[in-house]
């Protein structure tokens, strides 16, 4: 049981680790993207706040489900 609450425990820990890398990927990918496109300060700040509100009401309609 000891063994069980360990393993569970660093699998916690890896899990989080890899969703912090997980999002500097993302952000990173997310910056490699917007240069590409040569989109300015004013655009990704417009682009990041419509994916926060898409994001929101994903959250909200599935928390009503």
């Amino acid at each position: 049981m000891v063994d069980d609450l360990g393993n569970y425990l660093r699998t916690v820990e890896r899990a989080e680790e890899l969703d912090e890398k997980i999002e500097k990927i993302d952000d990173l990918i997310g910056e490699i993207v917007y240069e590409l496109y040569g989109l300015t300060d004013e655009e990704i700040e417009i682009k990041e706040e419509a994916a926060l509100l898409k994001s929101f009401d994903a959250d909200i309609s599935q928390a009503a489900c």
